[in-house]
């Protein structure tokens, strides 16, 4: 009898872990394929508040409420200044050109920003 509870629990468990897939599939997949989102969302701590999530790519990912450091590293490294936010897009200006940054909220508590023409 204890085999045979053992494999219940585990189909039981596996059938819980498929509805929430199943039920949550446009949330999970939002953004194509969510390991590596997951994985830098791992990496994201009171030290280090952002991470870049493809390394060819301008994509990063925060925390909700906390993107200064993010702000600050897209000023430096692209010397340009902070200038407005229209909606889900934040516009810094440099010298001779403006960079746009499209910001989507992921997963409830992250938000994923890409930086369309750095």
């Amino acid at each position: 009898m204890g085999k045979r509870r053992l494999a219940n629990i585990a189909i039981s468990a596996f059938l819980v872990f498929a509805a929430l897939i199943i039920f949550n599939w446009g949330v999970i997949f939002q953004r194509g394929n969510p390991v590596p989102y997951i994985v830098r969302m791992l990496t994201i701590n009171s030290a280090n508040t952002y991470a870049r999530v493809f390394a060819d790519r301008n994509v990063y990912i925060t925390r909700l409420d906390n993107n200064d450091e993010l702000f600050r590293h897209i000023e430096n490294t692209h010397n340009a200044k902070f200038a407005e936010q229209l909606g889900s897009g934040f516009m810094f200006d440099s010298d001779d050109r403006r960079i746009i940054v499209e910001v989507e909220i992921y997963w409830r508590y992250f938000m994923v920003w890409e930086i369309l023409n750095p």
